[in-house]
């Protein structure tokens, strides 16, 4: 059994999943405005030359077109000074699909980028790029440019 073609091809998958889907959210999703509901900075800093760079968990509010009312989470990176919606009930611009609303982003992490690309490009290489058929090593002496010797 090949373990890690198992176990590397959904991952994969999934990151090709999240290569496409956020830019798509960004360039077709419904915008609407949320409320941030929980901020929580990560209990460690970042071992960086710029000091005083933390992860905050952000976790916001919004309602969709047709009143339905949705979670959702996001990670931000960076100081308290510079990370917008660090405040509790702060407005946040949110993304989502209006047919799957689960499917949401912040505004500004939705939008495509070089990001993306390389996830899509590293989901691929992990799910197709490695499991390649490799030609057999066999081949015929006479097609490589060796020539016999003529008989004596």
């Amino acid at each position: 059994m090949n373990w890690p073609r198992i176990l590397l091809t959904p991952l994969g998958l999934l990151l090709m999943a999240w290569g496409t889907v956020t830019p798509v959210l960004g360039l077709f999703g419904t915008e609407t405005t949320g409320r941030v509901t929980d901020t929580r900075r990560l209990n460690y800093e970042r071992n960086e030359p710029l000091r005083n760079r933390f992860n905050y968990s952000i976790n916001y509010r919004f309602s969709t077109r047709d009143g339905r009312v949705v979670d959702g989470t996001t990670n931000m990176l960076g100081s308290f000074s510079k990370v917008p919606a660090l405040r509790q009930d702060h407005a946040l611009q949110i993304r989502y699909f209006p047919i799957w609303p689960v499917i949401n982003s912040p505004s500004i992490q939705a939008r495509p980028n070089i990001e993306h690309l390389v996830v899509l490009i590293g989901g691929w290489f992990l799910a197709f790029g490695l499991w390649r058929r490799k030609k057999s090593g066999r081949r015929s002496s006479a097609g490589r440019g060796s020539r016999s010797l003529p008989p004596r």
